[in-house]
Protein backbone atom coordinates (compact mmCIF):
# COMPACT_ATOMS: atom_id res chain seq x y z
CA UNK A 1 0.00 0.00 0.00
CA UNK A 2 2.59 2.77 1.00
CA UNK A 3 4.31 1.86 -2.71
CA UNK A 4 1.08 2.51 -4.05
CA UNK A 5 0.04 5.64 -2.14
CA UNK A 6 3.20 7.18 -3.24
CA UNK A 7 2.13 6.95 -6.66
CA UNK A 8 -0.98 8.76 -5.76
CA UNK A 9 1.00 11.65 -4.16
CA UNK A 10 3.25 11.52 -7.40
CA UNK A 11 0.35 11.82 -9.85
CA UNK A 12 -1.67 14.83 -7.62
CA UNK A 13 1.38 16.72 -7.57
CA UNK A 14 2.21 16.37 -11.45
CA UNK A 15 -1.13 17.87 -11.62
CA UNK A 16 -1.45 20.05 -9.90
CA UNK A 17 2.01 21.37 -10.06
CA UNK A 18 0.80 21.59 -13.75
CA UNK A 19 -1.40 24.39 -13.56
CA UNK A 20 -0.28 27.89 -13.16
CA UNK A 21 -3.73 29.27 -12.31
CA UNK A 22 -4.63 27.11 -9.18
CA UNK A 23 -7.12 29.49 -6.47
CA UNK A 24 -7.92 26.47 -4.32
CA UNK A 25 -7.32 22.78 -3.77
CA UNK A 26 -10.93 20.87 -3.44
CA UNK A 27 -10.00 16.97 -2.00
CA UNK A 28 -11.79 14.40 -0.44
CA UNK A 29 -10.19 12.50 2.76
CA UNK A 30 -8.99 9.51 1.08
CA UNK A 31 -6.18 11.68 -1.50
CA UNK A 32 -4.21 12.93 1.32
CA UNK A 33 -2.18 14.94 -0.61
CA UNK A 34 -4.96 18.15 -1.22
CA UNK A 35 -3.31 20.01 1.95
CA UNK A 36 -0.29 19.50 1.40
CA UNK A 37 -0.47 20.30 -2.14
CA UNK A 38 -2.30 23.79 -1.06
CA UNK A 39 0.53 24.74 1.27
CA UNK A 40 3.19 23.93 -1.41
CA UNK A 41 1.28 26.09 -3.75
CA UNK A 42 0.12 28.91 -1.48
CA UNK A 43 -3.68 28.49 -1.71
CA UNK A 44 -6.58 27.06 0.48
CA UNK A 45 -7.78 23.27 1.12
CA UNK A 46 -10.83 23.20 1.21
CA UNK A 47 -12.47 19.02 2.59
CA UNK A 48 -15.16 18.35 -0.14
CA UNK A 49 -17.53 15.43 1.24
CA UNK A 50 -20.71 13.29 0.66
CA UNK A 51 -20.89 12.42 4.23
CA UNK A 52 -19.42 13.83 7.84
CA UNK A 53 -17.03 11.10 7.61
CA UNK A 54 -13.79 13.46 9.03
CA UNK A 55 -15.50 16.27 11.56
CA UNK A 56 -16.21 14.90 14.66
CA UNK A 57 -19.16 15.46 16.59
CA UNK A 58 -21.55 14.49 20.06
CA UNK A 59 -24.69 14.60 18.00
CA UNK A 60 -24.52 11.19 16.03
CA UNK A 61 -21.13 8.42 15.77
CA UNK A 62 -19.11 8.29 12.48
CA UNK A 63 -21.58 6.92 9.59
CA UNK A 64 -19.05 4.75 8.24
CA UNK A 65 -20.02 1.87 10.34
CA UNK A 66 -23.53 0.20 11.57
CA UNK A 67 -23.31 2.02 15.15
CA UNK A 68 -26.56 2.54 17.16
CA UNK A 69 -27.46 6.29 16.29
CA UNK A 70 -28.44 7.50 20.21
CA UNK A 71 -24.82 6.39 21.36
CA UNK A 72 -23.62 9.17 24.40
CA UNK A 73 -22.01 12.25 23.32
CA UNK A 74 -18.64 11.99 24.21
CA UNK A 75 -18.90 7.92 22.69
CA UNK A 76 -20.41 9.84 19.49
CA UNK A 77 -17.41 11.85 19.45
CA UNK A 78 -14.89 8.86 19.95
CA UNK A 79 -15.98 7.18 16.77
CA UNK A 80 -14.55 9.07 14.55
CA UNK A 81 -11.53 8.48 15.38
CA UNK A 82 -10.93 5.45 13.30
CA UNK A 83 -10.63 8.24 10.06
CA UNK A 84 -7.15 8.82 11.75
CA UNK A 85 -6.09 5.47 10.36
CA UNK A 86 -5.09 6.59 7.01
CA UNK A 87 -3.11 9.34 8.48
CA UNK A 88 -1.22 7.32 11.19
CA UNK A 89 -0.83 4.49 8.05
CA UNK A 90 0.90 6.57 5.48
CA UNK A 91 2.10 9.06 7.88
CA UNK A 92 5.88 8.35 6.63
CA UNK A 93 4.86 8.42 2.93
CA UNK A 94 3.57 12.15 3.51
CA UNK A 95 6.20 12.79 5.21
CA UNK A 96 8.82 12.18 2.31
CA UNK A 97 6.50 13.69 -0.25
CA UNK A 98 6.48 16.68 2.08
CA UNK A 99 10.21 16.45 2.06
CA UNK A 100 10.55 16.30 -1.76
CA UNK A 101 8.05 19.31 -1.90
CA UNK A 102 10.25 21.31 0.46
CA UNK A 103 7.70 21.57 2.79
CA UNK A 104 8.61 21.51 6.43
CA UNK A 105 7.43 18.69 9.29
CA UNK A 106 5.17 20.87 11.26
CA UNK A 107 2.67 20.04 13.88
CA UNK A 108 -0.70 18.64 12.71
CA UNK A 109 1.07 18.31 9.28
CA UNK A 110 -1.34 14.59 9.21
CA UNK A 111 -4.70 16.38 10.39
CA UNK A 112 -6.75 16.76 7.12
CA UNK A 113 -9.03 19.41 9.64
CA UNK A 114 -6.23 21.80 10.47
CA UNK A 115 -4.81 24.45 8.04
CA UNK A 116 -0.86 24.56 8.23
CA UNK A 117 -1.32 27.93 10.90
CA UNK A 118 -3.25 25.52 12.74
CA UNK A 119 -6.66 26.76 12.35
CA UNK A 120 -9.80 24.75 11.35
CA UNK A 121 -10.06 23.47 7.86
CA UNK A 122 -13.14 24.62 5.40
CA UNK A 123 -15.00 21.23 5.42
CA UNK A 124 -18.25 21.36 3.03
CA UNK A 125 -20.51 18.39 3.40
CA UNK A 126 -22.43 18.11 0.48
CA UNK A 127 -25.89 16.93 1.83
CA UNK A 128 -29.04 18.45 2.82
CA UNK A 129 -29.91 20.01 5.88
CA UNK A 130 -33.15 18.87 5.67
CA UNK A 131 -31.68 14.91 6.22
CA UNK A 132 -28.80 16.18 8.35
CA UNK A 133 -28.55 19.26 10.33
CA UNK A 134 -25.49 20.61 10.65
CA UNK A 135 -23.98 19.27 14.32
CA UNK A 136 -23.87 22.27 16.61
CA UNK A 137 -20.41 21.41 17.79
CA UNK A 138 -18.88 21.53 14.72
CA UNK A 139 -16.28 24.41 14.02
CA UNK A 140 -18.06 27.45 11.83
CA UNK A 141 -15.57 26.06 8.83
CA UNK A 142 -17.59 23.03 8.68
CA UNK A 143 -20.08 23.27 6.29
CA UNK A 144 -23.59 21.40 5.53
CA UNK A 145 -24.61 22.68 1.94
CA UNK A 146 -27.15 20.90 0.40
CA UNK A 147 -26.52 18.43 -2.71
CA UNK A 148 -24.63 19.47 -5.60
CA UNK A 149 -26.13 19.24 -8.79
CA UNK A 150 -24.89 20.74 -12.35
CA UNK A 151 -27.18 23.18 -13.15
CA UNK A 152 -27.30 24.03 -16.93
CA UNK A 153 -27.85 23.03 -20.37
CA UNK A 154 -24.77 20.84 -20.27
CA UNK A 155 -26.10 18.60 -17.53
CA UNK A 156 -29.20 17.98 -20.18
CA UNK A 157 -27.00 16.69 -23.28
CA UNK A 158 -24.36 14.76 -20.96
CA UNK A 159 -21.55 17.28 -22.32
CA UNK A 160 -18.69 18.32 -20.49
CA UNK A 161 -17.95 22.13 -20.16
CA UNK A 162 -15.31 22.92 -22.72
CA UNK A 163 -12.28 23.88 -20.41
CA UNK A 164 -12.83 20.52 -18.35
CA UNK A 165 -12.56 18.89 -21.92
CA UNK A 166 -10.31 19.87 -23.30
CA UNK A 167 -8.63 19.24 -19.33
CA UNK A 168 -9.26 16.03 -19.23
CA UNK A 169 -7.87 15.22 -23.08
CA UNK A 170 -4.64 16.82 -22.34
CA UNK A 171 -4.16 14.32 -19.73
Amino acid sequence: MPALFTDVLRDCRTIAEAQSDVDVIVHNGQIVAGPHLAEKLGVPAVLALPLPLYAPTTEFPWPGQNLPHVLPGPVSRGTYLGMRGTEVMFARVVDRFRADRGLPRRRGRHDLLRRPDGGPATVLHAVSPHVLPRPGDWPSTASVTGYWFLHDTEADTGALPPDLATFLDTR
